[in-house]
């Protein structure tokens, strides 16, 4: 065969090129283009990054928020508030020390009076093994937590500043950035003192370090650019450890050079430029401001660039060999005279006879394409063949679970009827009265399951979705205190309380339902919830 003269060669050979042509062009306007699409990308990747820790740290305030904010509401604090004995203290405490035991980034909690210059009343400390009620009780009357919280109503919060805990005027030792957060404390229109709550933000930061991974650099600030977070702990907190580092001096720029949710390049000594981006963080009703900055070096970010490019390079290399080598199996996989294979393959299609013998001795394109076509027609055929003998066993198969259904289904409502019968005769013999709930819940439970047979034997039904429901008035208040009654010896055993809780406006009314299949699903939902709750209440 010569392949010069044949159409299909000379096919192949103009859209190899073609294609060939548009990868090269393709591959030289990626590569021209990579830097800002990598920028861009990177832009993108602060903004997400940012969004992360943003989310994180309104996420710690909320969640320490809701703790007050139960603590404060709390009656063992009502009661203590109410008398202040022995009892209520050490229920209290027992309160506190649950606090601290279940929130790992908890490590004080304090209850203060409001009279002797604000003298600590309970004070628990964790430590890394122990939570222990302090003894070394102080004033802290002269505190900005103390004197800003004992001026806000009822429900309020106070946010302090982010700064190293300190014991007696000195930076406690490991260092430990805290947070603290309080409310005051009300009986009646009096105020008796506030809560407060130590957070340990260490476990904030590991989550920052894992958001961030080695590519990115994270600073959180103050107003006045101290370090509140740095991958550098020697930087963190210069007012209080008299470092004095300061992140305006580090990339030698100032406050107002870094606008808020904008992008900008600073320089930073031994490192070059960096592109970075701000995002301010206030709490506190604005009180309280940071400044979020993720940054990227460009170092790492043109490395990354002519990473890209080289693969690029490669990946183009690799795409146009497979192309050229695609092509050549084209080339010699088909043949420019096929019309007769391509009738052929028609009638089969349409289920016409072909008579015509094919060209399968024949060793260019032609025969090569008959000899496929045959074969793949012997195959399709035997494949028809199975799947005609499959689709006969799984009738067979689906009649014999028909009859085995409905032999089922039969057998189960004999005894069924046979139990609601008795249930019946045991009624009207008149039971005792702490055997009537007993006995209703048998019947209930009995009628249930023999609806549910019903369904089996309408099963063809419900595979087609013409499961009908059978609507009728009835009263749903006493249908709810039915299920109730039914499930609540299972919830004794397990020792839960089960308690309900009927609206007044659902009492004595009469809706319009089926009442099997919502009995089935109420049914479900408390049976679940009785399963998961290992201790407490179940509420309906």
């Amino acid at each position: 065969m010569i392949y010069r003269n044949s159409f299909v060669t000379r096919f192949a050979l103009f859209f190899t090129s073609l294609i060939v042509v548009a990868i090269l062009l393709s591959g030289y306007l990626i590569y021209r283009k990579s830097a800002k699409v990598i920028i861009e990308n990177s832009k993108e990747r602060l903004t997400h990054v940012s969004d992360l820790i943003d989310q994180s740290f309104y996420a710690q305030l909320n969640e320490v928020s809701n703790d007050i904010a139960v603590i404060a509401s709390s009656p063992t604090l009502k009661s203590y508030a109410f008398q202040r004995n022995n009892e209520n203290s050490k229920a209290l405490q027992d309160l506190f020390y649950t606090v601290l035991k279940n929130k790992a980034n908890y490590f004080q909690i304090r209850l203060i009076g409001v009279e002797d210059q604000g003298r600590e009343i309970i004070r628990l400390d964790k430590t890394t093994d122990t939570i222990i009620a302090s003894r070394d009780l102080q004033q802290k009357g002269t505190r900005e937590y103390f004197k800003e919280t004992i001026k806000m109503p009822s429900g309020s919060f106070y946010f302090s500043e982010i700064n190293l805990n300190e014991e007696h005027g000195l930076v406690s030792l490991p260092h430990t950035p805290t947070l603290r957060a309080a409310s005051p404390i009300y009986q009646g229109h009096n105020l008796i003192g506030i809560v407060i709550i130590n957070v340990n933000l260490n476990t904030f930061y590991q989550r920052i370090e894992q958001l961030i991974g080695d590519d990115f650099r994270i600073n959180l600030i103050d107003e006045n650019g101290q370090y509140l977070y740095n991958r550098e702990p020697l930087k963190m907190f210069g007012q209080q450890t008299f470092s004095y580092a300061n992140f305006y001096d580090d990339y030698n720029t100032n406050r107002n050079e870094i606008s808020n949710n904008e992008f900008s390049d600073i320089e930073q000594a031994n490192l070059g430029k960096s592109l970075i981006y701000s995002h301010d963080l206030s709490y506190f009703n604005g009180k309280r401001k940071l400044k979020l900055i993720t940054s990227l070096n460009y170092n790492l970010l043109w490395q990354n660039a002519k990473m890209v490019r080289l693969e690029s390079i490669k990946i183009i290399v690799i795409i146009c060999l497979a192309v050229i080598f695609v092509s050549w199996l084209f080339v010699n996989f088909f043949s420019k005279k096929i019309n007769n294979i391509t009738k052929a393959i028609s009638n089969y299609d349409k289920g016409v006879p072909h008579h015509a013998t094919l060209p399968t001795h024949r060793n260019d394109e032609l025969g090569q394409l008959a000899r496929t076509f045959t074969n793949m027609r012997e195959k399709i055929d035997e494949q028809v063949h199975q799947l005609n003998q499959s689709l006969k066993k799984e009738k067979k198969a689906i009649a014999q679970r028909d009859e085995f259904l409905q032999n089922m289904s039969h057998e189960l409502r004999t005894p069924l009827n046979t139990i609601l019968g008795l249930t019946q005769i045991l009624k009207k013999n008149q039971p005792l009265e702490n055997q009537e709930g007993i006995l209703n819940s048998l019947e209930r439970s009995a009628t249930n399951l023999s609806g549910l047979v019903h369904d089996i034997l309408d099963h063809q039904k419900i595979s087609e979705g013409k499961l009908s429901l059978k609507m009728k008035s009835l009263d749903i208040s006493k249908l709810i205190d039915d299920i109730y009654t039914t499930y609540q010896y299972e919830a004794i055993q397990k020792g839960l309380s089960f308690k309900l809780e009927l609206d007044d406006n659902l009492k004595q009314k009469w809706i319009i339902t089926d009442e099997l299949r919502l009995t089935q699903i109420i049914s479900n939902l408390i049976i679940n919830a009785i399963k998961y709750t290992q201790e407490g209440q179940v509420s309906l």
